[in-house]
């Protein structure tokens, strides 16, 4: 959940953006130009969350691990 939800808030703003440029511009081809500023923002928020990720995914694995190392010792 920590994973996806930085992603998931910055798509809802950008889908919101990009509905009021729509409304304000009606000539404006808001759905060919929603995919590549959708996948460039994200790829973006991606590699900014680089550095932080490798943490993020050793604190959410921690429970998993330990509870495998208890079923194993107690089989």
């Amino acid at each position: 959940f920590e994973l996806a939800l930085p992603i998931l808030a910055l798509l809802a703003m950008v889908d919101i953006s990009l509905a009021l440029l729509g409304r304000l511009n009606s000539q404006l081809q808001v759905i060919t130009l929603s995919f590549p500023v959708k996948m460039l923002m994200s790829l973006g928020l991606l590699a900014a969350l680089g550095p932080i990720l490798p943490r993020l995914f050793q604190k959410a694995a921690n429970p998993v691990m330990t509870t495998i190392a208890q079923l194993l010792s107690a089989g």
